[in-house]
């Protein structure tokens, strides 16, 4: 790919908020010119509506959607199967990559000459515990890599030259000369006249981290809870029955759909270790983390969310 004298770019995306925060790093990094390939196992309205904002601008551009699979290997095979095109070396620039555990962006960022930058995944760029910052994997984590043609995550962590972030003030993957400050929302986004407060719970995918006891004892807790609307994650199939409207989110991101709607009303969140409880910090009046158990993992959250303003209220 060629960009007749600009800058040229691959990127490289697999969330709705990935594809909101690398709008900020195209413009940032001057690309004037670049090609999109938008993985995904969920299909929701977010990933189309995303997908489709940047495809607009794009060169060239591919949707993968391929649905989960019982194993992940596979899953990941089909990916690999409906992107081989991308895995020729080609003249960009830069490549833009933020999901650097994933196998296949990683394996096509590998085989690019061009320039490597990294931006946020959510939460997993600023949790200690998350396997962005493993410094070794396990036997059967290094084979897939060798298998998909995937880089380490700590080669990949010290090739990226720059990385975007929404939380320049918290640890990251790189040190702090190589990150770049992505604006997030900041209270003048929304003229508030504090009439009140609305609270929204954030969803999450629940089924991959709660057991069905715990999950009955959070719906059961938030039954008593006054809360205006359920905020649904793009990868939650199941929601909680707590008897709480969805918030219509019309192929938003849960921050831009609850800033939306909120309008002059101030803005309560609840919810888990969810990115958008981070987020919202500057906009949020208040804003609740709901814990399970006292696990080194739970134990590092507590300390991260206490850390950015967030009450905690074990379950």
């Amino acid at each position: 790919m060629t960009s007749h004298g600009g800058v040229s770019a691959l990127l490289l995306l697999r969330t709705p908020l990935q594809a909101w925060i690398a709008r900020s790093v195209l413009c940032a990094e001057q690309v004037d010119i670049f090609d999109l390939v938008y993985f995904t196992e969920d299909d929701s309205a977010e990933d189309r509506a995303y997908f489709r904002q940047l495809a607009t601008r794009a060169n060239a551009a591919q949707y993968v959607f391929v649905p989960r699979k019982k194993f992940s290997l596979a899953t990941q095979a089909e990916f690999r199967k409906r992107t081989y095109r991308w895995f020729k070396s080609q003249a960009y620039d830069l490549v833009l990559l933020a999901s650097i555990d994933a196998y296949i962006p990683a394996a096509i960022a590998a085989r690019q000459a061009g320039t490597l930058i990294t931006f946020d995944d959510g939460t997993a760029n600023i949790n200690r515990t998350s396997s962005y910052f493993q410094v070794s994997s396990g036997l059967r984590e290094l084979l897939y890599r060798r298998y998909f043609g995937a880089p380490s995550i700590v080669s990949l962590r010290d090739k990226s030259v720059r990385h975007y972030t929404l939380h320049p003030e918290l640890p990251n993957i790189v040190e702090r000369p190589r990150l770049r400050a992505v604006r997030g929302w900041l209270k003048n986004d929304s003229a508030r006249a504090c009439r009140g407060c609305k609270t929204y719970f954030l969803g999450q995918p629940f089924d991959d981290v709660l057991t069905r006891k715990q999950r009955f004892r959070l719906e059961s807790y938030l039954r008593h809870l006054s809360i205006d609307f359920y905020v649904k994650h793009p990868r939650e199939n199941k929601v909680l029955r707590i008897g709480v409207p969805l918030l219509q989110k019309g192929g938003m991101i849960a921050e831009d759909a609850i800033v939306k709607d909120a309008g002059e009303y101030g803005i309560n969140l609840i919810g888990g270790f969810s990115s958008a409880l981070f987020n919202l910090a500057a906009v949020a009046q208040r804003r609740t983390m709901l814990v399970f158990g006292n696990s080194a993992q739970t134990r590092a959250q507590v300390q991260l969310a206490k850390q950015v303003g967030c009450e905690v209220k074990e379950i």
